[in-house]
């Protein structure tokens, strides 16, 4: 188990939801050629479960010279590109009615931004739109937030992945050797197109976050009061 898988398992013990691990997963689910990482048994549900490091520096680590310009694209393909691998692995498991998620871990502290803003450009890179007047060249109304190119979930892309989301240590040091247990919390990102959606009140940690899209809007939600262990 890598460290990545290791820190995930710290929270779901901390969560206190059974698991098992890829090694285990066929006494849980018909094994489909590939194995997820984790199959996770809830109050609300079951969840299979792949976990990605963020394994290669960001533009930052990877320069000579500390001066000058970095492309925003290179910081977030170091995202999409874990994303399309864990896509790739839990794709034989789409059929299954069981919400999908994908962990995304930089424990190794690149300078990678795992920030809501980057997290939700894995549906695509953030731009604003609006009308232009021909004759006056000014905008026409207000500009509307759109995602543009780069897409890795879509309307007709990977729709078995229900929500993406990155562990996160609450407590962090710089020389931190990753043996020792530490409280563990997820920003999670909803995949507005998901054919299975994954239940909010799975992660009720005060420390979690989620955001969900509504109205065209990307939006921090909480989970239900009613639904809370």
């Amino acid at each position: 188990m890598d460290v990545a898988e290791q820190r995930f398992c710290w929270l779901l013990n901390q969560r206190g939801y059974k698991f098992w691990s890829e090694d285990q997963i066929e006494q849980k689910i018909r094994v489909e050629g590939t194995r997820p990482d984790f199959f996770v048994e809830t109050p609300w549900g079951n969840l299979l479960v792949e976990v990605k490091s963020i394994s290669k520096p960001g533009p930052v680590e990877r320069r000579q010279s500390k001066v000058g310009t970095v492309n925003p694209k290179e910081f977030l393909d170091r995202l999409r590109g874990p994303v399309k691998l864990a896509a790739k692995q839990l794709s034989p498991y789409k059929d299954r009615n069981i919400p999908c998620l994908v962990v995304l871990d930089n424990w190794r502290q690149f300078s990678i931004p795992t920030d809501v803003v980057a997290l939700i450009q894995i549906f695509g890179t953030l731009e604003f739109r609006g009308k232009v007047d021909s004759k006056s060249g000014n905008v026409v109304g207000s500009m509307q937030l759109f995602h543009g190119k780069d897409r890795r979930l879509t309307k007709s892309q990977h729709t078995y992945i229900s929500a993406v989301a990155v562990n996160m240590a609450k407590v962090r040091y710089f020389d931190d050797d990753m043996k020792s247990e530490r409280p563990m919390c997820l920003r999670v990102v909803h995949n507005p197109y998901a054919v299975c959606p994954m239940p909010i009140d799975i992660f009720t940690d005060d420390d979690d976050e989620q955001y969900c899209h509504r109205d065209n809007k990307w939006v921090k939600v909480w989970p239900s009061s009613d639904n809370m262990m």
